[in-house]
C-alpha cells in the first residue's frame, strides 16, 4: 500500500500526486516518506500540492526553509513562504495578466478594513483565475476568522480543484465552528466521493449550524455512501438537522422517511416548523399527502403553516386539492357540510351526490374513493375543451354499462 502511495506521489499526473499527498498523511513520520515528500517538494509545481506537502514535512520536523536553501532556491515561490511573511507575499504576487478590477478587489481584501476585505473577498470568487485561486488559499492562514471563513466559500464558489488539499487540511486544523459551517459545504463543492469520510466526520460536532450544514454538503455530493451516516442524524436533538437528514434520504429513494417527517410535524413547535421545510422542499405527491394526514391533528398555527404550503405545490393529487378547499373553507367560515356535499359532487359531468353515496353504499367505501379521484382526472382530460359535457358524460357512463353487462 505504501509503496503504491509513494510512486503516486513521483507521477508526472498532477491529479494522481495531489490524491497521493492526502493519502500519505498516516505514514508523515516515516523516515522514507519523508525523504520521498523532500523531493517531490522541490520540484512540485502546482501551489497547493506544494503546499501541502510543505506542512507534512514541517509536521515531521523537517526545516523547510533550509531544505529550499540547500537544493539552490529552487522552490523558492514566494507564496509559500511562513506566515511571518504573508503581508510581503500576497504584495509581491505577479498581478499584470490579471483584470483591473480583479487586482483592486486583491488589495481591499489584504487592507486591515475587515468590513471591505470581506466583501471583496466575496466579489473575487466571480473570477475564475488561478492566480484568485492562490491568492484566496493563502487568505485561509489569515488569522482573522471572517477573512478565513469567506475566503474558504469563495474557493467553494471558485470551483477551481487545486484548493482541495488546503479545504483537507483545515477540515484537520480549524477550529471555529462558524468556519467549519462553510468549509463542509466548500469540501463538497470540490469534492465528490472520495470526500464523503472527511465531510461526514462534522456530523459529530457540538455546533448544530455545523451539523445542519455538513448534511446540506452531502446532499450537494450527492452520494449513496453519505446515506449511512445521515441516518443517524434523524434522532439528532435539533429540528433543523433532523428536517435536513430527512430531505436528503428522501432524495436519496428512502420512502420510509415520510412517516419519519410526519412524526416530526405532530411534535409541534420548531421541530414542526423544520419538518415543513424540508417537505416543502421535496413538493411531491408523497410530502403532500403527508400534510393531509397530520393537518387536523396540530396546532391552528401549524395548520396555516400546511395550508400555505400546500397552496405552493403544483402536483397535487384530488384527495389534496379537496383537503386544501375545505381547510381554506373552514377558515374563512365557509360551512363545512356545504363543502362536503360539493366533494361529494365532485367535478362527475352531471353527477350528484345521491349517486355519489349509492354507488359507495354497493361497494367498498375506500377502494371507490381512489378510484373516483383517479376517475375525476381521467374525466377532465377527456372532457377538456367540449362544450356539450353533459350529454357526452352520460353517452360515456351508457358506454360504460354496455361494456359490463
Amino acid at each position: 500500500m505504501l509503496e503504491k502511495i509513494l510512486e503516486d506521489l513521483r507521477s508526472p499526473d498532477e491529479n494522481m500526486r495531489k490524491m497521493a499527498v492526502r493519502k500519505v498523511i498516516p505514514y508523515v513520520n516515516n523516515p522514507q516518506v519523508v525523504e520521498v515528500l523532500k523531493e517531490v517538494y522541490l520540484r512540485e509545481k502546482n501551489v497547493a500540492t506544494k503546499f501541502f506537502i510543505k506542512r507534512l514535512l514541517e509536521k515531521a520536523g523537517v526545516d523547510v526553509k533550509s531544505l529550499t536553501s540547500s537544493a539552490g532556491g529552487r522552490a523558492t515561490d514566494p507564496r509559500l513562504a511562513d506566515s511571518s511573511s504573508q503581508a510581503s507575499t500576497l504584495s509581491s504576487t505577479p498581478k499584470s495578466t490579471l483584470p483591473a478590477v480583479v487586482q483592486e478587489l486583491m488589495e481591499k481584501a489584504r487592507g486591515s478594513n475587515e468590513d471591505e476585505a470581506v466583501e471583496a473577498i466575496k466579489k473575487l470568487a466571480e473570477f475564475p483565475y488561478e492566480e484568485v485561486c492562490d491568492f484566496l488559499i493563502e487568505l485561509t492562514y489569515s488569522q482573522s476568522r471572517k477573512k478565513r471563513l469567506y475566503a474558504v466559500q469563495s474557493l467553494g464558489l471558485l470551483g477551481i480543484k487545486k484548493a482541495l488539499p488546503r479545504l483537507i487540511e483545515m477540515a484537520n486544523t480549524e477550529k471555529d465552528d462558524f468556519v467549519k459551517a462553510t468549509l463542509v459545504k466548500a469540501l463538497a463543492r470540490l469534492g465528490g466521493v472520495g470526500e464523503v469520510e472527511i465531510v461526514a466526520r462534522f456530523l459529530k460536532e457540538a455546533d448544530p449550524r455545523v451539523r445542519a450544514n455538513t448534511i446540506e454538503a452531502l446532499e450537494i455530493i450527492s452520494n449513496p455512501a453519505a446515506v449511512k451516516y445521515v441516518i443517524p442524524m434523524l434522532q439528532d436533538p435539533n429540528p433543523r438537522v433532523r428536517a435536513n437528514a430527512v430531505r436528503f434520504l428522501s432524495k436519496m429513494g428512502r420512502a420510509d422517511i415520510l412517516e419519519e417527517l410526519k412524526k416530526l410535524i405532530q411534535e409541534g413547535g420548531n421541530t414542526a416548523k423544520a419538518a415543513l421545510f424540508a417537505i416543502k422542499q421535496m413538493k411531491s405527491r408523497d410530502a403532500a399527502s403527508v400534510l393531509v394526514e397530520v393537518v387536523d391533528s396540530v396546532a391552528e398555527g401549524i395548520k396555516q403553516e400546511i395550508i400555505k404550503i400546500m397552496e405552493e405545490f403544483a402536483d397535487i393529487s384530488e384527495e389534496v386539492k379537496w383537503k386544501l378547499t375545505e381547510l381554506k373553507g373552514v377558515s374563512s367560515g365557509v360551512s363545512t357540510s356545504k363543502i362536503k356535499d360539493e366533494r361529494q359532487v365532485g367535478a362527475s359531468s352531471g353527477g350528484s351526490s345521491g349517486n355519489f353515496e349509492t354507488v359507495a353504499e354497493v361497494l367498498d367505501p375506500d377502494k371507490f374513493r381512489r378510484l373516483w379521484i383517479k376517475q375525476q382526472d381521467l374525466l377532465r382530460e377527456l372532457l377538456e375543451g367540449v362544450k356539450d359535457r353533459k350529454k357526452v358524460a352520460e353517452a360515456f357512463f351508457a358506454l360504460v354499462l354496455e361494456t359490463i353487462e
